[in-house]
C-alpha cells in the first residue's frame, strides 16, 4: 500500500487511478502525514461493501 500526500497526487491522479486499477492495492492520501482519504478501484469497493453488509446480516439473524 502506498501513502501520497494530497498535492502530490493532485498531479498524478491519472497515474494513480491507472495503477489502483491495475493492482488492486489502495493508495492513501496523507495530509500531515495523516492518512486522511483512500482511492480504491471501484470493483474492490463493490466487493468490500457487500461483504460488509452480509456480515452484518449475519451478525442481526444471529442477534434474533
Amino acid at each position: 500500500m502506498l501513502d501520497l500526500p494530497v498535492a502530490v497526487a493532485r498531479s498524478r491522479l491519472d497515474e494513480i487511478v491507472d495503477d489502483v486499477c491495475a493492482r488492486h492495492e489502495p493508495v492513501f492520501l496523507t495530509r500531515g502525514g495523516r492518512r486522511v482519504a483512500a482511492v480504491i478501484d471501484a470493483d474492490d469497493l463493490e466487493r468490500l461493501t457487500q461483504a460488509a453488509e452480509e456480515l452484518a446480516d449475519i451478525e442481526a439473524a444471529d442477534a434474533a
